[in-house]
């Protein structure tokens, strides 16, 4: 089962995302705004049973991989835009900030699950579609500004379908000690 770890916009964050134009063009996917969410860290294959226990354990601040330190109610604000971008040669996205000592957190708590975390540098953003040849027309450098307080990290399962990747929410865990 692939797996992936992640953070879930505020209904208020994805009601500005939603305003948005999605032009439809050739060889274009649009995520549906219940498909939306920023990647904190992609575990591949896992047992889903392990991630739930490291996860639920982290979110309550416990100690994982030997440290100690767990979430401890540090607070993160993710801070959406300015503007939508693309990213490599297939994506459409809207950059997010803000995250990325949660991000780290993740990655240090379920460093032993799945594949190896990835050595790149975090780079937050929240997927709005896939172009095959060129992104669609308007879809790039659209203002966009909005933040939310990140409540709770998402364990997601991805599925190959016909038309795409379905993303499945599989358990959340609520940030100890941050207020929803």
């Amino acid at each position: 089962m692939r797996l992936f770890v992640g953070v879930e916009p505020s209904t208020e964050a994805v009601t500005v995302l939603d305003r948005l134009p999605r032009p439809q063009a050739r060889q274009v996917r649009w995520l549906r705004p219940d498909q939306w969410h920023v990647t904190l860290r992609f575990l591949g294959r896992a047992d889903p049973e392990q991630a739930r226990e490291i996860l639920a354990g982290w979110a309550a601040g416990e100690g994982f991989g030997g440290s100690s330190e767990g979430w401890k109610g540090l607070s993160a604000t993710a801070v959406l835009g300015p503007a939508t971008e693309v990213l490599g040669d297939t994506v459409v996205m809207v950059p997010v900030a803000g995250i990325d000592e949660l991000a780290a957190s993740v990655v240090a708590a379920t460093a032993e699950l799945g594949e190896q975390p990835d050595s790149r540098t975090f780079l937050g953003h929240l997927t709005l579609c896939r172009f095959v040849m060129e992104p669609p027309p308007n879809s790039v450098g659209r203002a966009v500004v909005t933040s939310f307080a990140v409540d709770a990290v998402t364990l997601f399962r991805s599925r190959n379908q016909p038309d795409g990747v379905a993303y499945e929410i599989l358990d959340r865990f609520p940030l100890q000690g941050v207020a929803s």
